[in-house]
């Protein structure tokens, strides 16, 4: 199934296998004023820090005949 035809039919069912994101609301009072501000904490995303690349095989030209 797609992504998106997953999210919607999880958006139906109350978000059993996807949990769409939403940041944590802090709230602070300046104590100097006295106005609360609202500030949004938002996590990073988790993503792959490198991509992972199977072993390559060296020296393999070595049994190459000469055709030049």
């Amino acid at each position: 199934m797609p992504t998106w035809g997953l999210m919607k039919f999880d958006a139906f069912k109350d978000f059993k296998h996807w949990k769409p994101h939403q940041p944590k609301k802090v709230k602070r009072v300046d104590p100097v004023t006295g106005i609360e501000e609202t500030i949004l904490q938002i996590k990073k995303p988790r993503v792959l820090k490198e991509i992972l690349l199977p072993k390559m095989e060296q020296d393999f030209h070595k049994g190459f005949l000469c055709w030049v």
